[in-house]
């Protein structure tokens, strides 16, 4: 696999539950599974000051199941290698950092990028006994899929207190992806009121802000 400096590479389906952060020729992979969105949150984090306006590298071989995402400075340089502007919150909760973080992955067959808009958790919250949630937010200029109706969903993979909803913005595709910490204890609820509805009202705001 050949590899270059500020290129991530994340697992499928869309949200970083793997993460491999590739640092100058050296792959240092790291195993991400309570707080995967916060893992990258930093890796991209650190690397984007760095990274380059010029085009994604496009030589890099992902293993099967992982996508590749490059980090860019800032929105602009998202707008001019996805042919559109970053969709960002309308509203972050309490337990979210407010400064995104914008990356892309290379050109696919068809030469069109996906964008994603990330906010880590913020330190030192905690609500209900829950810290977070860090969010993503995938972004494609598609046609949304007939079940993108704003509906959340949870998925059981990492420690189940991930959250996730499609939707359309505009001409946007939009999957927001909530990633809550820590696991929960046995016997616990995995889905808590606050978790649920902190993830709402943001879709809520952010679909409204899209109409």
């Amino acid at each position: 696999m050949s590899v270059k400096a500020g290129v991530s590479v994340l697992s499928q389906p869309n949200h970083p539950a793997r993460l491999l952060a590739i640092f100058g020729g050296t792959a240092a992979a790291c195993a991400v599974v309570a707080a995967a969105a916060l893992a990258l949150m930093y890796v991209i984090g650190e690397e984007r000051e760095a990274a380059p306006r010029a085009k994604p590298l496009a030589d890099v071989e992902a293993p099967d199941g992982l996508v590749v995402v490059v980090p860019v400075a800032d929105a602009q340089a998202f707008e001019e290698l996805t042919g559109f502007a970053p969709v960002e919150a309308a509203w972050l909760p309490e337990g979210t950092q407010s400064s995104p973080v914008y990356s892309v992955t290379p050109e696919d067959d068809g030469g069109k990028r996906e964008g994603r808009v990330s906010y880590g958790e913020r330190d030192g919250f905690s609500s209900e006994g829950v810290r977070g949630p860090a969010i993503v937010l995938v972004e494609a200029m598609r046609a949304a899929a007939p079940d993108a109706d704003g509906t959340l969903r949870r998925l059981t993979a990492g420690n189940g207190r991930t959250l996730v909803s499609r939707f359309a913005c505009g001409e946007i595709a939009v999957e927001a992806q909530f990633y809550f910490s820590p696991p929960p204890e046995p016997g616990a609820e995995i889905v808590t009121p606050y978790m649920r509805e902190t993830a709402q009202r943001f879709v809520d705001e952010l679909r409204e802000s899209c109409a």
